[in-house]
């Protein structure tokens, strides 16, 4: 296992480099994701919130796995419920909250990924949110 208890002992890092600029639907933080591995890994670091306490938070960006300084911090937080918005924009990055069945549907939406698909999912809804989340997996890099 590597740091955080994350299974990433060989691979290259970062497995996840995050974006934030202009998207085609407005502010945009685009996570890609380098590898399967990179998948699978995203994808327990969502089932582990969906799973998590309340109040339980995680800063993907402290993480060796993930490199994102034009994003800055960007802390998931679980919640008793899905605030509308759940992405809010604070003085150093973002925060996202959901609650466990929202963080569990996260999860869910990159199967498509774990399976080999190239593709890219929304997560947050760019007409309440400070900004669109989207998650992209073997598409070119723009």
């Amino acid at each position: 296992m590597g740091a955080n208890g994350s299974r990433t002992a060989g691979t290259e890092l970062p497995l996840i480099r995050g974006e934030f600029g202009a998207g085609a639907y407005g502010p945009t933080i685009r996570l890609l994701v380098r590898s399967p591995v990179g998948v699978v890994w995203l994808r327990e670091v969502f089932l582990s919130l969906a799973n998590a306490q309340i109040g339980t938070t995680r800063n993907l960006e402290s993480l060796p796995e993930v490199s994102m300084p034009s994003v800055g911090r960007l802390e998931l937080v679980v919640a008793s419920r899905t605030p509308r918005p759940r992405l809010t924009a604070e003085e150093y990055g973002f925060t996202w909250i959901a609650d466990n069945q929202d963080w569990l549907s996260a999860a869910l939406l990159l199967d498509p990924f774990s399976s080999g698909q190239a593709g890219h999912q929304y997560f947050t809804d760019e007409s309440v949110d400070a900004a669109l989340i989207e998650v992209s997996f073997g598409e070119d890099e723009r």
